[in-house]
């Protein structure tokens, strides 16, 4: 028999025929296709923006991921939605990397918590937005074309926003660098400072490792400490996005309106990114990521432990849980801008990442874990994965309060104390 829907929402799934026993596997490809997409994307996206520059990258990447999707909303079959999802995951999977590596680059090493976390609450007060639109237009072809067209207008961040000076400088463009300097002290209204025509170290720099622009890979297989540094780098990303999405996926459905749900899901990430700020300006980069990979581990392992008859407290350790990595990707993602050098930063960051989307794509395999081996043993999974990814972090260099390396010779000397590093 045909489906008959009485909700007036209009999906993908209700569209396409895809609700039936037989067809759900597609609907599930869609998320499968879309962070197959960014495991693709991500690390290209960080070459260009080590390549030709952070805004360009930036802009890009929005604006080419707004057009993609905007074509997606006019899909007359399954398989073209299918397609520009793929397209457009590779196209957008860059933008937040890069637009954090590129405020990063602008802040003072005493600043950049305080600015990070500010910038890590505008993404759960877009996905509010995301949900509103949605809970108003209930047509996905419409909430494709209103959430997406105000991408388009990341094109006149050409004029609005400047490109990062300490790129510029790795890439010997002085000049830019002078021009960007007067602009910002004409619109501060403050006076120009004297600095020379040129930095000698940043040419000789340039001069010394302008191959890594061939190919920043070969750079980083050089240095046996950047490849290890990168290596433990991605265990952890790996690890934080395994047991975040994990948990994601064996949490319980809530009842209620979906819309409102989603919006208060998306609301509770905003303290965890105050928590972050709290937790860095109070602790190294080091002890700060270790203590919140350690709470998540081990309250896996309490969530285990407790009887079934404590629902409650079962469900608050179980969201401590989840708050807790959820700060863990904070932390990671700053840890990791700070211990790389300018010339390979999008790169390596981008590398960690879509390494981490290895996580990601596990993570919806746990279930069966489940189903063959016993309820509990994907909370163990988690619990080893966070506990040895929290061992995994104290061999890495301390980055806080120090200034950006812009150099491999500069990278490597963070944290010599660091005895895998010796």
């Amino acid at each position: 028999g045909r489906w008959v829907f009485e909700d007036p929402e209009t999906t993908v799934g209700t569209e396409f025929g895809l609700m039936c026993e037989d067809n759900k596997w597609k609907l599930s490809m869609v998320g499968s296709i879309n962070n197959f997409g960014q495991f693709i994307g991500i690390p290209i996206s960080g070459v260009i923006a080590d390549k030709f520059g952070r805004r360009f990258t930036m802009i890009f990447c929005a604006v080419g991921s707004a057009i993609l999707c905007i074509l997606q909303s006019f899909s007359f079959n399954f398989y073209m939605f299918l397609t520009f999802e793929l397209l457009s995951s590779i196209v957008s999977s860059g933008i937040y990397a890069v637009t954090f590596i590129l405020a990063m680059e602008l802040f003072l090493p005493e600043k950049r918590v305080l600015y990070y976390s500010i910038l890590e609450c505008f993404l759960p007060v877009g996905a509010i937005m995301v949900a509103l639109i949605a809970s108003w237009v209930k047509d996905w072809r419409l909430l494709l074309r209103l959430s997406n067209v105000p991408g388009l207008l990341f094109l006149t961040y050409f004029w609005l926003t400047e490109e990062s000076m300490r790129w510029l400088e790795t890439q010997g463009k002085h000049d830019r660098v002078i021009n960007a300097l007067n602009k910002i002290a004409i619109v501060n209204k403050k006076p120009m400072p004297n600095l020379p025509p040129v930095v000698p170290q940043t040419q000789v720099t340039k001069e010394k490792e302008s191959e890594s622009n061939v190919s920043i890979m070969k750079d980083m297989i050089r240095s046996p400490t950047i490849f290890w540094r990168m290596i433990r780098c991605s265990y952890v990303w790996i690890a934080a996005t395994l047991v975040y999405y994990g948990l994601t996926i064996g949490a319980t459905d809530i009842a209620g309106d979906k819309y409102l749900n989603f919006s208060l899901a998306s609301f509770v990430e905003i303290p965890a990114c105050l928590l972050n700020w709290a937790i860095m300006e109070g602790m190294s980069r080091k002890n700060s990521l270790c203590c919140v990979l350690v709470l998540s581990g081990v309250t896996c392992f309490l969530y285990i432990l407790l009887p079934a008859s404590l629902a409650m407290v079962k469900l608050s350790v179980f969201m401590v849980s989840k708050l807790a990595i959820a700060v863990a990707f904070s932390i990671v993602y700053m840890l990791t801008t700070e211990i790389f050098p300018t010339q390979m930063r999008a790169t390596m960051v981008s590398m960690c990442s879509m390494l981490g989307r290895i996580g990601s794509m596990l993570a919806p395999q746990t279930t069966l874990l489940g189903e063959y081996f016993g309820e509990y043993m994907p909370m163990t999974l988690f619990g080893v994965a966070a506990l040895l990814a929290a061992a995994l972090t104290m061999t890495l260099p301390e980055s806080k309060n120090i200034k950006l390396p812009d150099t491999i010779d500069e990278a490597e000397r963070i944290g010599n104390e660091d005895k895998l590093e010796v």
